[in-house]
């Protein structure tokens, strides 16, 4: 009988792929699966004219992102995906300043209209910062997915912009 076994690395915690494995029962799969290092968090009973691979990663839509190995993404849930475990909040924080050059030649953008290349810059900068930042503490917590992400903006003084971005560090499959 097949089984899908989904889990974490039981020496890092870290996010594994499933395993397939064909047993007589429920109990040996998940010896099979201890033995190979995966700490078992689901079982799945395969029919046995299922297919042989777990479903597809979901097609990623709007207000969702792949960075790396963490799926991040605004809405509370990945839409085709179960989330199996909550690894808890996760945060990224970033406080970039714009020199003073970068401070003038937006005074001269604002004048004769238009947009400020220069501080859309320094926004991009420190938003990636802020993202790989909650990313990296989510694979520290194990967890392969961030939802219910929110992103905040904030002035810090003169001329320096912070962003905080938090979420839920989740484990999906």
């Amino acid at each position: 009988m097949p089984f899908w076994i989904y889990g974490r690395d039981a020496a890092t915690g870290g996010a594994r792929d499933p395993l397939f494995i064909e047993t007589e029962n429920e109990e040996d799969a998940r010896r099979q699966a201890a033995e190979a290092g995966l700490e078992v968090d689901e079982v799945e009973r395969v029919h046995p004219s299922a297919p042989v691979q777990p479903a597809e990663e979901p097609t990623l839509f709007a207000g969702a992102r792949r960075t790396g190995k963490v799926i991040i993404t605004t809405t509370p849930s990945v839409e085709g995906k179960r989330i199996i475990r909550h690894c808890g909040v996760v945060t990224g924080e970033a406080i970039l300043g714009a020199n003073i050059f970068n401070r003038f030649l937006a005074t001269i953008t604002e004048v004769i209209g238009g947009r400020s290349a220069a501080y859309e810059g320094v926004l991009g900068k420190a938003r990636n910062k802020a993202f790989d930042d909650m990313e990296q503490a989510a694979l520290e917590l194990g967890a392969n997915a961030v939802v219910g992400v929110d992103l905040d903006y904030e002035m810090v003084g003169e001329g320096m912009l912070m962003i905080c971005i938090s979420g839920t560090a989740v484990i999906i499959v």
